[in-house]
């Protein structure tokens, strides 16, 4: 009986996988800096864009997505964000719009990958099909062209002032994919 037991033990042993251990992590902040003539862009600020011509912008945003830290001694990618909106809209400072990531393997890396605009399997998502706290659930109403079924990629206002009269700068722009048959 003791044999038994013993062999049934061995068994339960061997067939328990050990977890793989995790190994040093870190925090990486990502920092998107909005820049007018090389100096960070303030919203609702003048700049000379010509002898007498001036340039306001009001609004800035735009998505980015599939954010991978590129490793530096393999192939391997890290996966920091599929989607997000940075917003310069509410920065009356000129301040950077930053992500934190927490928990990233601590190796070295040779560089990042950002997408610009919302990728192609996200774009035709309909707001009930998306989470709560999603980025296009929380901007589908300001950012989702229901004309052409798709997001926006990136939004910029402003006021384009040429001495005599000021024109309304707006720029919205979709983002469109093409399917062949």
């Amino acid at each position: 009986m003791k044999k038994i037991a013993f062999f049934i033990l061995l068994i339960a042993i061997a067939g328990c996988e050990e977890e793989p251990l995790l190994g040093p992590s870190g925090t990486v902040n990502l920092n998107i800096n909005a820049l007018f003539a090389g100096n960070p862009l303030v919203l609702g600020q003048a700049y000379q864009a010509g002898s007498v011509e001036q340039l306001q912008f009001d609004e800035l945003n735009f998505f980015i997505s599939n954010v991978k830290l590129l490793e530096e001694e393999t192939t391997d990618e890290t996966d920091l964000l599929d989607i997000g909106l940075a917003d310069f809209s509410g920065n009356a400072s000129g301040e950077a719009e930053t992500y934190t990531f927490r928990t990233v393997p601590a190796v070295k890396y040779r560089g990042i990958k950002i997408g610009i605009g919302v990728p192609s399997s996200s774009n035709k998502s309909s707001a009930s099909s998306l989470g709560a706290g999603h980025p296009l659930k929380k901007n589908f109403d300001t950012h989702y062209w229901s004309d052409g079924g798709s997001f926006f990629f990136m939004k910029l206002a402003g006021i384009y002032d040429v001495g005599v009269r000021k024109l309304l700068l707006s720029f919205s722009q979709p983002r469109t994919t093409t399917t062949k048959p």
